[in-house]
């Protein structure tokens, strides 16, 4: 698999916008990278908390794999 992105450790700890492949849209916090090497299909995953959509509760956390991510952006610094 090609990588949009190289590292996806840089968006550890950051609030990010997502818009992922379906055109669904995700603000939250990350709390966590899972590297290729971690992972058992050789990609990056984000754990992210806080996440801003009707489809997660308050203490929910979301995972996403770099292949569902169409769009990142870092939206707090």
């Amino acid at each position: 698999m090609e990588r949009k992105i190289k590292d996806y450790s840089k968006y550890n700890g950051k609030r990010i916008k997502v818009i992922a492949v379906n055109n669904q849209v995700f603000h939250g916090f990350v709390s966590g990278v899972d590297t290729p090497e971690d992972s058992e299909d050789n990609q990056f995953w984000l754990d992210l908390e806080e996440v801003d959509n009707p489809m997660f509760g308050p203490d929910d956390i979301m995972t996403i794999a770099e292949s569902e991510i169409k769009e990142i952006t870092i939206i707090d610094k």
